[in-house]
């Protein structure tokens, strides 16, 4: 962030004050997020999608992904019956579907071992009117609930 705010402030002297200014708020509410994630730790959670390792290591959390990490395959039943048996014998209560993904396959699983599921963002797609930190601060709200 700060490479940006330097260049932005080089290319736009007028309006470097505005700049700083952003910029420490950008850091203040990415240091808030950092503080979310160190308070989160442990467990596993259950994705149709492997797109959160990054996050998923961040806050030490084991990802079981029922498809790969492109997300454009369906997981074998072998897949399926292997995750039944990890949600069962952890005790997991959710299962988390893309946001603006398909979530057959995760429907499907939660009404199999008595889950429900939850939306994480992967930042694919949208509308764009969520920012990065409201998407992330959505995503740790989720993985908090879904870890209690």
């Amino acid at each position: 962030m700060e490479m940006v705010k330097n260049e932005l402030k080089a290319l736009d002297r007028e309006n470097a004050l505005y700049y700083e200014e952003n910029y420490k708020k950008a850091v203040e509410k990415a240091e808030s997020l950092r503080q979310d994630f160190n308070n989160t730790s442990g467990g596993t959670i259950v994705v149709t999608h492997g797109a959160y390792g990054y996050l998923c290591d961040e806050m030490n959390i084991e990802q079981l992904s029922l498809e790969g990490i492109m997300g454009d395959g369906e997981p074998t039943p072998s897949d399926i019956v292997n995750a039944a048996k990890t949600i069962k014998e952890k005790g997991i209560k959710y299962i988390f579907a893309e946001k603006y993904g398909t979530d057959k396959v995760a429907k499907s699983l939660a009404e199999e071992v008595g889950a429900e599921i939850l939306e994480l963002d992967a930042f694919e797609r949208g509308d764009g009117s969520n920012g990065y930190f409201e998407v992330m601060e959505e995503n740790i709200s989720n993985i908090k609930l879904a870890l209690e």
